[in-house]
């Protein structure tokens, strides 16, 4: 039987040209808070959030907006092996 992989450290981006992106993911910020999980939500592009993917503090990222947003993300999150699955 394989590992089942169960993130617990999440990290929420969202397009900053795309305010519907941001109430997107409010919403999954919020599921994940009333599942028990803490997620820190900021822009594709926030470098502070970007520097955490880079130390290792996140084991998954949700991304939400389009094409380029989940280009972005996969670019930002393979070299330190952090699945995104998109949304």
């Amino acid at each position: 039987m394989s590992d089942v992989f169960i993130p617990k450290r999440p990290v929420v981006v969202a397009y900053p040209k795309m305010p519907e992106a941001f109430a997107e993911a409010d919403l999954v910020v919020n599921f994940l808070k009333n599942k028990g999980f803490e997620a820190p939500q900021g822009s594709i592009y926030d470098e502070s959030l970007r520097n955490r993917v880079k130390a290792g503090d996140f084991d998954v990222m949700i991304a939400v907006g389009g094409d380029g947003t989940m280009l972005r993300a996969g670019h930002l999150c393979a070299p330190y092996n952090v699945p995104d699955p998109g949304y």
